[in-house]
Formats: structure tokens, C-alpha cells, sequence
């Protein structure tokens, strides 16, 4: 029942989203990624995994969606899918000022055993430095409220072409007796396309995740460095 909820609410962002972006469908901006991930200290389950994913963002005259499906598979066999939507609906945008933009924003979250449902509301902050600065303020399906900002920071050295980017998701005050969450996801790039002969970007790499708590268990806590190799298309 819990699923068919999920995909109703689902269905009804979706068909939310169509309807504006009928009379105002202009596309600013798209990116389209793969990321290789491999792993040798994971909580829960096997510690070594190599994790492929798929990101897809998207950024429109109405607001912006982010898309990505995480494909993992641990060296004992096990196997599963994990994969979030995440739409924004522009409400506000400011020329001038710290705060860039108001959105109304919601996360679904979609694995083999469950499906989520956050909602809420997103600020786009303008910092020096930053080429995106997000903070979602949203009120979780199964209880508590989390706090997501997500950043990215480019850099150069001479003509390397550096990205420092990631998320943080806390979630807490939780209804159904789990831990409240400190999740910390965050990646270190070097753009080696050129040197390649590619046209699109490619980023070798390092992740570093940093999870107190992971999925909610008290004192499981989860610090893993995986090597990381990620092409733009």
C-alpha cells in the first residue's frame, strides 16, 4: 500500500510539472552523466561494491528536475537499485541579493523495498566561488524533517580543471524510532578530457562518504573513499 501511495504522489508532482512546462517549456540548460564508483568499506552488507550511476539534471523557465539511479554490486553477488526524483517548481527569483531563487521542491526515493516521499521547499543561494549553492528544507513520508544542501565548487590549476561537489542530507526528529541521519557525500574531480581528446567532460576522481547512523541504525556509521571515474554526456 505504502508503494502505491508513493507512486500516486508521484504521479501527481509529474503531472503537476507537465502542466506548467506546456506554457513555459524552454530548456536553459541539460547534463546527462555515468559514474563508476568502487568501494572497499561499506556499512550493511559487503564492504567492497562498485556502484554505477546514471544523473540526468535538467534546468527550465518553471524550476529544475535531478534524476539518478544507483546500480550496486558487491563482490559477494548481492545486487539493488536505489533512484530519486527530484523536481523544483520556481516560485520566486531574485535579480540581486544573496537568495537567487524560491522553489517548491519534493524527493522520491525509490528502492526494491520501499518508496518515499519528501516535500517541501528549496533556496538557490548566490555565494562567490560557488557555481550552484541549493539548501531543500523538506518534511519526510515517514516522519522528522531533512535538511539537504548541495554545492559545487569549481577550480583550476593552470589549465587543469578541477570540480569539488556533493550533498548533505540530516534528517531528524524521526517518528518511528530511528536515529536521526548525517549523511555527507562529497567528490573531488580532475577534467582529463582534453588531455584525452574528448569533447565532452571526463572526471577521474575520489568520493569520500561520511554516514552517521546509515539508514537510520544507531552507531552504524559508514566512512568509505572510493576511486571514481565520471563522463558528461
Amino acid at each position: 500500500m505504502k508503494n502505491l501511495y508513493g507512486f500516486l504522489i508521484l504521479a501527481v508532482l509529474c503531472a503537476t510539472f507537465l502542466k506548467v512546462s506546456e506554457s513555459r517549456a524552454e530548456v536553459l540548460f541539460a547534463d546527462n552523466s555515468l559514474t563508476v564508483l568502487r568501494g572497499h568499506d561499506y556499512e550493511l552488507g559487503d564492504r567492497e561494491r562498485t556502484v554505477f550511476t546514471y544523473e540526468h539534471f535538467s534546468d527550465h523557465t518553471w524550476g529544475d528536475v535531478f534524476v539518478f539511479i544507483d546500480r550496486l554490486h558487491s563482490d559477494n553477488g548481492d545486487e539493488e537499485t536505489y533512484m530519486e526524483i527530484i523536481p523544483s517548481l520556481k516560485l520566486v527569483s531574485f535579480e540581486r541579493g544573496f537568495i537567487r531563487a524560491l522553489y517548491l521542491s519534493g524527493t522520491v526515493e525509490f528502492a526494491e523495498d520501499f518508496t518515499n516521499i519528501l516535500v517541501g521547499g528549496a533556496v538557490a543561494m548566490d555565494l562567490p566561488g560557488f557555481r550552484n549553492l541549493v539548501a531543500h528544507f523538506h518534511a519526510h513520508e515517514q516522519g522528522g524533517f531533512q535538511i539537504t544542501p548541495v554545492w559545487a565548487i569549481p577550480m583550476s590549476i593552470g589549465e587543469l580543471e578541477l570540480l569539488y561537489d556533493g550533498f548533505i542530507d540530516y534528517w531528524f526528529l524521526t517518528d518511528d524510532g530511528s536515529s536521526s541521519q548525517f549523511h555527507f557525500s562529497s567528490q573531488f574531480k580532475i577534467n582529463v578530457a582534453r588531455a584525452l581528446g574528448f569533447e565532452k567532460r571526463l572526471y577521474l576522481g575520489i568520493e569520500y562518504e561520511f554516514w552517521l547512523n546509515k539508514f537510520g541504525i544507531k552507531d552504524v556509521d559508514e566512512k568509505n573513499l572510493n576511486a571514481l571515474v565520471k563522463y558528461h554526456f
